[in-house]
């Protein structure tokens, strides 16, 4: 559930830029993997996520997963309602 886990964040007045950036790059980086991960960027390994709405203006969007690509093979449609498509 996207509110249960920004809510602790929320109320440490961070921004949801920060909060996005806390859970990935941030995240690689002291897991010394940032080098492959954590960033969108040419040569680096891509999983991704697609939400139905923008973090960006309302964080709990992170709980609205709508595409989920992994190793280049769509895992999870909201669309066609399964997982491993």
């Amino acid at each position: 559930d996207g509110e249960l886990l920004s809510a602790p964040l929320k109320l440490a007045l961070l921004s949801n830029a920060a909060i996005l950036r806390m859970a990935t790059f941030e995240a690689a980086t002291p897991l010394r993997i940032s080098d492959r991960v954590g960033t969108i960027e040419p040569g680096k390994l891509a999983d991704l996520v697609l939400l139905g709405g923008d973090p960006l203006s309302d964080i709990e969007a992170v709980g609205k997963v709508a595409l989920v690509v992994n190793e280049a093979r769509v895992v999870f449609s909201k669309s066609l309602g399964s997982s491993r498509v």
